[in-house]
């Protein structure tokens, strides 16, 4: 998805990106009007965009974000935690 909310376009290169080796999921920079792809920055390793740990924060650490944890409990945490109220056959769903 680009910028635009366009699922896809076809866009031409600058002179300076004719010998540039351009492989889906590289990164371009493009001009104003989305025609002219100007700079190109090589797809990453996706290591990088990753923790190599995830730390252990409570609730109480994120601050400002009531409704975010409210629905992320509601839809992932409690149904995780209390199966039973989610069956539909389990006396207790109904």
């Amino acid at each position: 998805m680009d910028a635009t909310g366009q699922s896809s376009r076809v866009i031409s290169r600058a002179v300076t990106l004719d010998e540039a080796d351009l492989k889906q999921g590289d990164e371009v920079r493009v001009e104003p009007s989305f025609k002219l792809a100007l700079e190109h920055f090589p797809q990453q390793e996706v290591r990088d965009y990753y923790l190599e740990e995830v730390p252990d924060i409570p609730w109480s650490k994120i601050g400002g974000q009531e409704e975010a944890i409210r629905v992320i409990r509601d839809t992932i945490e409690h149904p995780l935690l209390y199966p039973e109220l989610y069956d539909p056959g389990s006396p207790s769903a109904r």
